[in-house]
Formats: structure tokens, sequence, C-alpha cells
């Protein structure tokens, strides 16, 4: 394969077949091995990332996952000097990319400062914007305790008023923030605002900040720029981040094109997918911290995170946000409200546990559920665009519907009936059985008829995404041979009725001539299965509920997925999990003990902007007592 080969650096061989992977997550690093003999085969191994004390060097975890797959394969992998082969990697250790964006207008240039830098793969740790609601004095106050990576600051259209931008300097420049990694450096600054602004800005922001400037975001109303804050955004975040993490120097010398960040190379494989599929792709990303969503169409592609969304660290959040009442409607079985917050608690206190019987493993699943649907519907939200530049008319109506429709009435039903394919990824969709993961998937967004359910393979999208910098012909190759598994196409009849009142009756024949002849009771729903190379065409008929379509046509053999519980479903579906579903307990062991500190606490506070102290060094102070009160320099 050589498509898309004119960026292949001089050290990889023109027909790659065999290379490494490597996505450095905050706590695994996790290597893939792709070797092609007569078809393209993968394995997979894992190791601890090593960016934290005692290691303190990126590259020792990467070193261990590449031997484990030496151990695993017979192959070599490694010389004296590193990796033997071409090696590729994301990576997202630290907790990736964090930025802070500011504009003018939240709903303009702020909206469009966000797009950006979500395009570029980043964690959005605040929105500052001169209406969001909140002072100067307190915008400086929450910056002032943010450590970003970088900040990106829009505003204004081109020769127009400069107050703006030059207002929106001045609460940054008081703030003085900091970087992530080192406090002691200088923060990363981009100024993609009105050009008339652009002295006025560099004179208040260039002595303080690591100060770049780049064409405006928003030069009119009705134009969007976006691909050079993007890329500026990568460029830095290799040249000044990534480079100040431990062992990355050393590590960036070993890959064979540039790392990019996790996020990033999920959405350069989507993009890829949605033009050669001609599909648009929902696709879902659930962490044990935060959810990201992506909307891909057309070769744009449109991210949103939801950080407070997740399976372990932020489990206490999803049940916080919607309710136990919304988890438990999704279980089998009866738990009280105590019950249940005392398990997702524990998931919470130690994150790294896994389900250890049939009730923990049916719970999480349905906090899965749960917090793929919150995720996705903040994601519809705020979908206006994509995370590149808009047309005229993109930036009146987002691309991805079908046609141009009348407004409709606020519902809680996900309106999700434009997307071709619906694709969960992370490890309890990718490492849960395929139908428990299409339960999940089902129980989550209640999609309608003709979509097709998919799941990410071992999480390897990120791994194409950036092989897709040198060869994106094998990138796309390997996403269908590998890593895209198909889980069925949704059969899903609109309509309410009673359950089991009534029957979905499926009928047809296969290629190979076999009958098929189901019928599933309504509430229920039944996988209908295929074999290799076989295809399906049937009609569905059904009494009280409405198809989309009355004839199917399927040439997978993940084959057909029939929900018979309407739409909206009026039942929950279980999740069809087996005792053997439950994963092995980790080895690792964990201590118990309670552990209590003695002595002082010592907490150091800074004043947004310089004022007056009111006690001395030493002083004893109440919980109450005010020590410092700082002098407003804005109304």
């Amino acid at each position: 394969m050589g498509g898309d080969t004119k960026n292949r650096p001089s050290d990889i061989p023109h027909d790659l077949a065999r290379f490494c992977v490597i996505d450095v997550g905050s706590t695994t690093t996790k290597a893939i091995l792709f070797t092609k003999k007569q078809q393209w085969s993968f394995c997979r191994e894992e190791s601890p990332t090593t960016v934290e004390k005692p290691y303190e060097d990126v590259t020792y975890g990467v070193l261990n996952a590449m031997r484990a797959l030496e151990a695993r394969t017979g192959e070599k992998l490694l010389n004296e000097d590193g990796p033997a082969i071409p090696l590729f990697s994301t990576s997202s250790a630290g907790g990736g990319l964090s930025m802070v964006v500011a504009g003018l207008v939240r709903d303009v240039t702020a909206q469009s400062a966000e797009r950006a830098a979500l395009g570029a793969g980043a964690i959005i740790q605040d929105v500052v914007a001169l209406d969001d609601g909140r002072t100067p004095y307190k915008k400086i106050e929450i910056l002032k305790n943010l450590r970003p990576d970088m900040l990106l600051l829009a505003g204004g259209f081109d020769n127009g008023s400069i107050f703006g931008p030059v207002f929106t300097s001045e609460i940054i420049c008081q703030s003085d923030l900091r970087p992530k990694l080192n406090r002691h450096l200088k923060l990363p600054v981009l100024y993609a605002g009105n050009v008339k602004a652009q002295d006025h800005v560099k004179a208040i922001l260039g002595d303080r900040f690591m100060y770049h400037c780049l064409p405006n975001i928003r030069p009119f109303s009705d134009k969007e720029n976006l691909e050079p804050a993007r890329d500026a955004i990568h460029d830095l975040f290799m040249e000044h981040v990534m480079s100040r993490a431990p062992g990355y120097e050393k590590y960036s010398e070993w890959v064979s094109a540039p790392i990019l960040p996790t996020p990033s190379a999920v959405e350069r494989i989507l993009r890829l997918a949605s033009v050669d599929m001609n599909a648009r792709i929902l696709a879902v990303d659930i962490g044990g911290a935060t959810t990201d969503v992506y909307s891909a169409a057309a070769g744009k592609v449109f991210r949103s995170v939801s950080a407070n969304l997740g399976m372990s660290y932020s489990a206490l959040n999803v049940v916080k946000k919607v309710g136990v009442d919304a988890i438990r409607e999704l279980l089998d079985f009866d738990i009280s409200e105590q019950e249940l917050l005392d398990r997702v608690g524990n998931k919470f206190l130690r994150p790294t546990t896994l389900p250890d019987n049939m009730k923990a493993n049916t719970i999480e699943c349905a906090v899965a559920s749960v917090a793929i649907r919150e995720a996705v519907k903040e994601h519809l939200r705020v979908l206006r665009g994509v995370a590149v530049s808009l047309s005229d008319e993109d930036l009146g109506w987002h691309m991805f519907k079908q046609k141009r429709r009348k407004r409709r009435r606020a519902s809680s039903e996900l309106l999700i009936d434009d997307y071709d394919l619906i694709i969960g990824s992370g490890g309890r969709l990718s490492h849960s059985p395929r139908n428990t993961t299409a339960m999940i998937l089902l129980n989550a967004l209640n999609p309608h008829d003709s979509v097709d359910l998919a799941v990410d393979n071992m999480f390897m999208f990120p791994h194409l995404g950036v092989l897709s910098q040198v060869d994106s012909d094998l990138a796309l190759q390997l996403f269908y041979e590998l890593a895209l598994v198909r889980l069925g196409k949704l059969v899903a009849p609109s309509g309410q009725t009673k359950p089991r009142s009534d029957t979905v009756k499926v009928i047809g024949s296969t290629s190979t001539g076999s009958v098929v002849d189901t019928q599933i009771k309504l509430g229920d729903v039944k996988f209908i299965r295929l074999q290799d190379g076989e295809s399906l065409k049937a009609e569905v008929r059904s009494k009280g509920l409405k198809p989309k379509k009355n004839t199917i046509t399927v040439e997978d053999p993940s084959g057909l997925v029939v929900d018979a519980r309407g739409r909206p479903p009026v039942v929950a579906a279980p999740f069809l999990l087996k005792p053997e579903d439950t994963p092995p307990p980790r080895t690792a062991a964990i201590d118990e003990g309670t552990r209590v500190s003695h002595g002082e606490i010592r907490i150091t506070r800074e004043l947004a902007i310089p004022g007056d102290m009111l006690v001395k060094r030493g002083d004893r102070v109440a919980p109450d007592q005010i020590i410092a009160k700082s002098t407003r320099a804005f109304r």
C-alpha cells in the first residue's frame, strides 16, 4: 500500500510490512505490532506509563511494552539504540493537551476558538468571553488557579473595534497564567483575533508569555479560518509541551512520524473513514474520567469532551447528574439506592478494580449506558459545525443533517437518526462481549432503524490515525480489516405498544439458500447472525410497530439486531451478560489500611491582582478569617 506517501520519512520502507504503533496514555502505554504475511495481523501488549515518579522517563514504559511484544511474538523489535522497526506514536500522558480559550462573544468568536482547540485534540479547562456572566476580577481569580498547556485568544472581526481583544489581553496578563508541566516557564499564547489589534495585544502579552500571532479565526461574521490555529496548536504541543515531559526528547528521536495527541489521531482516521464510506459517523469513546464524542461526515469532524462523565474517576458524577433511578431502570434486578451508591462509590475510590460478580458487571454496563447518553446529549447540544473552517451556510446550519428540516420541539429523546454508523470505543465497550456492547449502545442512544452498530477493536483507532500521516490507504485498510468490528444493522420499528403483546417478524433468505423466519416478541431484542461471506435479504413485518424499511439487505456476518421495544422504547433491555463474562481480578495487591496524616497544613493562596496582606507570617488564623484583600482594577 502506498497511498498519500508524499510525506513519508526516508527511513520508512515504501512497503510497510511490519511496524509498531504505541499510544502513551496517562496510566497505560498500549503497543500494537502490525505484521503482514499473507494477511495483516496484530499483537497488542500494555505496560504502565512511566512519565511520573519514580521513573520520570516515558521511554521506560515504551520499552517495557515492546519487550512484552517481543516475548509474545518471538520477533526482534529492539536494538541497543531503540526500536529496530518503524515506530509511530500518539500520546495523552500527563492528562493530554489542556487549553484555555478566550474570545469576545461566547457564541461567536469564543465558540470558534473552542472548536479549533477541540479539533487539535485539546481538553478545554475554561472558555473566557466578555459575556460569560463573570466579572473581570472573577475571571482573573479562576485563571490564576488553572495550569493549561497553552491559551488560544480570539476575538473581533478584522478591522473592527480593538477594545475586546485588548481588554481580554489585560485580564490574561493580570492572571499570570503558568504552564502545567513547569510553572517557572512561560505559557504559550496564540492570538488569532482582529488583525488591527495585533500590535496592542503583543505589547500586553509579549513579555510575560510565549506569544504567537496567527491569522484571525473569525475574520468576518460569516467566515471561519480554523486550520492555521489548529496546526499551530499541534506544532506548539510537540515543541513546547511534549518536549518538556520526561523522556520525550529521546522518544521523539525514535518515532518515524510526529507524535499526535490521541484525540487528534482518532479524528484523522474518522475523517478518512467518513469520506471513504460516504457515511455520517457518530463515535463515542468512554474512559475512566472523560467521554469523547465525535461526529464525522464528508471528511469533517467535530469533537466534544464531557470531562465529568466516565467509568471510574467520574462514576459518581454520572449518578449525580442523572440520579439513581436512571441507573436502576436499566438493571434487571432490584437494588436499594444506598447499595447502588456504595458500589459506584467503591469504583470511584478504587478506579482500577474490575467487577468481580454479575451484579457489579451489570451495574457498570448501566453506568456506561447512562454516561454515553449524557455525553451524546451534550455533544448534540453544541454541534453547530465541525473542527475545521465552516462555510457561510455551515455557520448557520450544521452539515450533518441530510436536508434542512423544520425546528423540532424540545424532547428528551436523542435525535441521532441522521447518522449511518455508530461506533463505541473504550475499555468497557471494547472488552465486553459483542452482544453486550450492542446492548450498552442501544440502552444509551435508542437509535432508529437502519443504522449500523460497531465497536473499535482493542482501542485501535488512535494507532491508525497516526499511521495515516504516512500512508492513508494502509490506515484505511487496517481500519476495515482489524479495527472496525461490526455488531449488526439495527432494525428498530417505531411506535409504542404493550410488551409481548405481539411480534416483529423477519422473513427472508440468505445467499447460501438458508431460510430465515424469526419472530421477536414486542419488548425483546434479538440478534440474527450470518455465516462468513453470507448475505441476507429479508422482509420486516409488525403489527403495532412501524419499521422504517419493510425490506432490508445485510452483507456482513454481524447480521441484524432487531429491537422490538418500540421508539421511544417502553422497557430497558438486559445487557446479556453471563457469569463467565466477569473479568478475572487484577493481581496487584491493594492496601486496605486507612492512612491518617498529622501535622501542620500549609496552603499557598495568591491574590488574583495586587492588594494588601492583613496578617503577618506566623500568625494563627481562623477558618473564616480574611487574610488578604485585592484592590479591584476592573468594574
